[in-house]
């Protein structure tokens, strides 16, 4: 990832456009006083999206079609034993 460069007067003038950079779109900016860096400003962590969570998802172990309906059974025994109305895909 390239790093941005501006002047310290520059990031003064535009500081909260400045921190929208490094933080939303991950772009490390070096400040410089008279031509000479300073200064290296970077986003905190790695950011992770709705994307990288569904590619995480895909890398884990699925149920086979048994497990899945083992473990619909499972909710539906605990369910009548707790006396709670089954859910449905339009209550949610």
């Amino acid at each position: 990832m390239t790093t941005e460069v501006m002047t310290v007067t520059e990031a003064a003038r535009s500081f909260s456009e400045m921190i929208n950079r490094v933080h939303y779109k991950g772009i490390p900016i070096t400040l410089t006083r008279s031509k000479r860096p300073v200064v290296r400003i970077v986003p905190e962590g790695k950011r992770s999206t709705g994307a990288d969570l569904l590619k995480w998802l895909d890398t884990r172990p699925h149920m086979s079609k048994a497990e899945h309906e083992r473990f619909a059974d499972e909710l539906e025994a605990g369910r009548d034993a707790l006396n709670v109305p089954p859910v449905s895909k339009f209550d949610l």
